[in-house]
């Protein structure tokens, strides 16, 4: 599927799955600063801390920080992970027998695609790929067009733009004329098979046996996995770490900031929060907070924590270069919503304090610990 920015039909699950995952990282970040920033206000009965900033707030009170120093994080590459690098090759390279007719509900096409604002033809809006009609993973008018066309002939409608589809004010929100051709309905999927010829062929004569490829494949895992090796110590860490009181208002503002990334979602794009959670296997709002928004936000709340807890252990620091760079990251991502970056760290000065010091927590945890490459 090609990137949002170069395809009006990217689907609807692609956009969701994006944004809600650069929402929660922010939410694993920022939630304890939340917390710490609104506090308890109003509530006078509590005798709980509201301030992560004072000498008073001891995050090892409220959880167990495992044995972390003396463990060996298995960062090796194993057959499955080469398997699935393999088969995500030769999907890409799957061709499918090429019919002709009149496109029905449930088909998968190949079409091409351009889109015109005031006659003029929009480069961003242009493209080709594959849909599935009626899967609701492309946009709705999109989809509807192909309903009933023939193969080969050229299809014109209309379809207003989401804000957000492209990251372009240009396009984003107005309405563009579409022209859609459905070059051919898909019959059965042809996967390539994973030979010394095949090899060849996708490298250009770089690797020329499939042992070759393999061990390409092996070094570049390693590579990818030494690099991340402070998020796969951190997984580790979060593991043997355990929560003895998760505070009340904490747990709260998490199951609030959870469901806000699914709202924000949904109000972007334009969809119902039901239809946003129906991509993630949930029947409604109520089946999700029913079965998931608790034990999410306790997930939440356990990673912040543990990262304060290390911190003070460690007596971890950010610098500030470190924390410049979290906060452009952060603008960039908030930018429509905020005047200016002042305004952005402003607002939301203690998120930033703890996406830093989360960075490097893991940072040094990647220093410190030891690593297995060799394990499969």
């Amino acid at each position: 599927m090609e990137n949002k920015k170069n395809n009006i039909g990217i689907s609807k699950r692609v956009f969701v799955t994006i944004i809600i995952c650069v929402l929660l990282v922010g939410l694993v970040s920022g939630i304890i600063a939340g917390y710490f920033m609104n506090g308890k206000k109003g509530d006078k009965k509590s005798s709980e801390k509201t301030d992560s900033y004072s000498s008073d707030f001891d995050p090892l009170k409220y959880i167990e920080i495992g044995d972390y120093k003396n463990i060996t994080v298995n960062v090796g590459v194993s057959e499955d992970d080469i398997k699935s690098e393999i088969n995500t090759l030769l999907d890409d390279h799957a061709k499918y027998e090429k019919k002709q007719g009149k496109v029905k509900d449930g088909d998968k096409v190949y079409a091409e695609f351009s889109g015109f604002i005031k006659g003029k033809k929009i480069d961003v809006t242009c493209g080709a790929d594959y849909i599935d009609v009626g899967s609701g993973d492309w946009l709705e008018d999109f989809e509807n067009a192909l309903k009933g066309a023939v193969t080969g002939k050229k299809v014109k409608f209309s379809c207003s733009v989401p804000e957000g589809t492209y990251d372009d004010k240009n396009v984003d929100g107005h309405k563009v004329d579409f022209e859609i051709t459905a070059k051919y309905i898909c019959g059965k999927k042809i996967v390539p098979k994973f030979n010394d010829r095949f090899i060849k062929n996708v490298s250009s004569g770089k690797y020329k046996t499939v042992d070759e490829y393999k061990k390409y494949i092996r070094d570049k895992l390693i590579k990818e996995n030494k690099t991340d090796r402070g998020d796969y110590a951190w997984s580790d860490v979060v593991e043997l770490c355990h929560v003895k009181k998760y505070p009340s208002d904490m747990l709260a503002l998490a199951e609030k900031e959870n469901l806000q990334g699914y709202y924000d979602m949904a109000e972007i794009y334009g969809y119902s929060i039901d239809e946003v959670l129906k991509q993630y296997g949930y029947n409604n709002l109520e089946d999700f907070k029913k079965y998931d928004l608790k034990e999410i936000a306790q997930d939440t709340v356990k990673e912040n924590l543990a990262a304060m807890a290390i911190a003070k252990l460690e007596n971890i620091k950010y610098s500030d270069k470190e924390y410049e760079r979290v906060l452009e990251e952060e603008f960039e991502y908030n930018s429509e919503k905020y005047a200016t970056k002042e305004e952005y760290e402003k607002e939301n000065k203690e998120a930033l304090i703890n996406e830093a010091t989360l960075n490097v927590v893991k940072k040094w945890l990647a220093d410190n610990l030891k690593f297995d490459y060799s394990k499969a």
